[in-house]
Order: structure tokens, then sequence, then C-alpha cells
């Protein structure tokens, strides 16, 4: 079963395709932070909830290209009026609180979208601990961050 042909070319395209999925988050990330020096930890979930308006809408309305138009116009718009109502505040202060924000946004958008098409996880054992280590090494993360800002000191001009 493993060395079939037909298994192997469909694992190829799922893993190729995922790779890609991949490489447009993380170009997303780059170029956010890179042009505006801002970390944007919601815009994988921006992406997911685009894809859900896109679902929606092509279910409801038969239309694949209604769908292909208007999820990213409505992901912009969320996008734009996040910007403006939080994260612009948040580039006057240090990196952390805008990740703190950031995540809150997540978390909030995920809460959304788990209520509007009706997806919950489901619990299996050993999910609890495997959130409890999560949190301990996102939280071991923000502090190493938090000492390389500190022991780096600010740069020049700069009026973070």
């Amino acid at each position: 079963m493993f060395f079939e042909p037909t298994f192997l070319a469909i694992q190829f395209l799922n893993g190729l395709q995922l790779a890609s999925l991949l490489f447009l988050l993380s170009v997303g990330l780059s170029v956010v932070y890179g042009l505006m020096n801002f970390i944007n930890l919601a815009h994988g979930t921006l992406y997911m909830l685009g894809a859900y308006i896109g679902l929606t809408v092509a279910r409801e309305s038969g239309s694949f290209w209604l769908a292909l138009v208007g999820a990213p116009l409505a992901i912009a718009a969320l996008g734009a009026l996040f910007h403006v109502l939080l994260l612009r505040r948040m580039q006057a202060v240090l990196h952390i609180y805008d990740s703190l924000a950031n995540c809150h946004m997540q978390a909030g958008l995920q809460g959304l979208q788990q209520n509007l098409h009706n997806v919950f996880a489901t619990r299996v054992d050993g999910q609890r601990s495997l959130i409890f280590l999560l949190l301990i090494f996102l939280q071991a993360v923000l502090r190493f961050f938090a000492w390389v800002r500190g022991s780096c000191g600010q740069p020049h001009g700069s009026n973070r």
C-alpha cells in the first residue's frame, strides 16, 4: 500500500500543497514584519477565516467566482478595521504588547469562526498536557524575545 504509485503521487501532491500554504503564510509574516516592523501573529487566523468565508459564500450563492472575489475583499476590510482600531495604537509600545494584542485578536477570531460554522475541537487524551507544554514554550519564547530586546537596546532614532 505505501509503495503504490498512486498513493505516492497523492502524498507528494498533498505535501506540495501543504508546503505552498506554509510558504504563503511565512512570507506574509516576513513581509509584514519587514515593512512595518510589526509582528502580526493573527494573519494566519485571518487566512483561515477567509477560507471559511469563501466556503460559505460559495455554498450559499453557488458561485465559486463570487467567493473568489468576495472572501479576499471581506478579509482585507476586516484586516484594515483591526489595523485602524487596534494595531496602529500598538506600534508605539513594546513588541510584547502588540504580540499580546495579536494573540487576543487571534483567539477572538477563532472563537467567532467556531461559533459561526459550528466547528469545535474534540478533546483527546493528552490535549491538556500538550496545551500546557505549548504555553510554557510560548512563555519561554516571549521571555527570550524580551531579553534580546532588552540586551540589544533601542536602535538609534527608534520610537519604539
